[in-house]
């Protein structure tokens, strides 16, 4: 089992110093030992979530992004899922600096499962006003975020000669709850609880089940595939006899095979 361990440490991250024929070669891998080594590479990942506009016009809001390590940063472009609607303006709940506590990689059929566990201080999403009148804007609720979680189904791909992640289903758990402002007056509390708070778990209900499908089209798009395949690259290279290309990868339901070859150029 140590010499396995070791074989696929070497093929993926380059342990192994020694020169290899340059040829093509395929390579089994257990989903479990591929979840070792995601683990240790993206154990310490972050991911945050953030488009509520800040002070001064939004100038030093922090955007989305997940940072894979403190050196690979990726932005994530979140857009207004959930604007809507409302006595005749419209109105936009913001997600509201939300940060990944834990992220966990475990292997199921066919593919690594992420967990992300997020933290739940203070509100996830804030209301704010897009155009109209804005005059519901401090009778709408905020929105707390119980037990938030998400679960990312992902494989690995061939990409571009690299090895890329595409994300297969997406779950969203915990619960949406709106929390009517403390700070507001008799009536504003009042228009709150009886018209805007059940309107505001209605849409927010309504965008947590779209939002599985949104992330896996986020996550899916070329541009980010390219990012995650760059990011890898560094690993796939195999000791003194150089970097290697991707030529496919085929997925089973408890482990996964790689053809791969040595770049032109690489090994003498």
């Amino acid at each position: 089992m140590v010499h396995r361990v070791r074989f696929v440490l070497c093929a993926l991250i380059g342990l192994c110093t020694l020169a290899l024929p340059a040829k093509a070669a395929d390579l089994r891998i257990t989903l479990e030992e591929l979840t070792r080594l995601v683990q240790t590479i993206a154990g310490n990942a972050k991911l945050y979530l953030n488009n509520a506009p800040g002070p001064f016009g939004g100038l030093f809001t922090t955007g989305s992004y997940i940072a894979i390590t403190p050196t690979q940063q990726y932005s994530l472009e979140l857009g207004d899922a959930a604007r809507f609607n409302f006595q005749g303006s419209v109105y936009q709940y913001y997600v509201n600096d939300v940060s990944s506590a834990a992220l966990k990689v475990t292997p199921v059929e066919g593919a690594l499962r992420l967990t992300v566990v997020f933290e739940a201080e203070g509100f996830e999403f804030v209301a704010g006003c897009v155009a109209g009148t804005c005059s519901w804007l401090d009778a709408l609720p905020d929105i707390e975020w119980i037990n938030p979680a998400a679960h990312v189904d992902f494989v690995p791909e061939q990409f571009n000669g690299s090895i890329s992640l595409r994300v297969k289903s997406v779950r969203i758990s915990g619960t949406p709850r709106a929390v009517c402002k403390a700070t507001g007056d008799l009536v504003t509390r009042s228009a709150c609880n009886l018209i805007a708070r059940p309107y505001a778990n209605r849409t927010l209900n309504d965008q947590k089940a779209r939002l599985p499908e949104k992330l896996k089209s986020l996550v899916n798009q070329e541009e980010v595939k390219q990012r995650f395949a760059d990011g890898l690259k560094r690993y796939l290279a195999l000791g003194q006899a150089g970097e290697v290309a991707i030529g496919s990868i085929s997925v089973q339901p408890t482990s996964m095979t790689v053809s791969f070859r040595f770049k032109t150029g690489t090994n003498n």
